[in-house]
């Protein structure tokens, strides 16, 4: 019984150690933090033969990525704005939903700014960009104030 049960203990502290990873020298330690409250992160990589190719490739993708992201903060906000104003969504008011969104994000995305630019040992670009959600904000605000 006391075998099993020290066999038992050192397979466990085997699976234990062996399961512990050390960090990926290939990927940036801020690619895996999340942003502040008030802030919306793009992020994209790249790793092309080319360096400048790659470097501009991690940094489009990167506005791609924000560009979602905000996108989808812009429809969220939209939405509980007309929450709150009781507003009926029907399919009209969807389909200009999709083209307020598209002209916030435009706008929005228009006021980036690069936070970090890195390349790692195995030559991948990272690239991370941001936008301000109250920036995002005022545009929703001068849309919708427009009409």
């Amino acid at each position: 019984m006391i075998k099993i049960k020290l066999i038992f203990v050192l397979i466990t502290i085997a699976f234990i150690t062996g399961c512990g990873s050390a960090p990926n020298p290939n990927v940036p330690k801020w690619a895996g933090e999340q942003p502040p409250t008030d802030v919306i992160w793009g992020i994209g990589s790249s790793n092309l033969i080319n360096n400048t190719f790659s470097m501009q490739t991690a940094g489009n993708l990167a506005q791609n990525d924000v560009s979602q992201k905000v996108n989808a903060f812009v429809r969220q906000e939209l939405y509980k704005h007309f929450n709150e104003a009781e507003l009926a969504i029907n399919p009209e008011a969807a389909a200009a939903f999709e083209g307020i969104e598209r002209i916030i994000t435009n706008l929005s995305i228009s006021g980036l700014a690069l936070d970090i630019r890195e390349q790692v040992p195995d030559g991948t670009w990272w690239v991370r960009v941001s936008v301000k959600k109250d920036d995002v904000l005022r545009h929703i605000n001068a849309v919708l104030n427009a009409n």
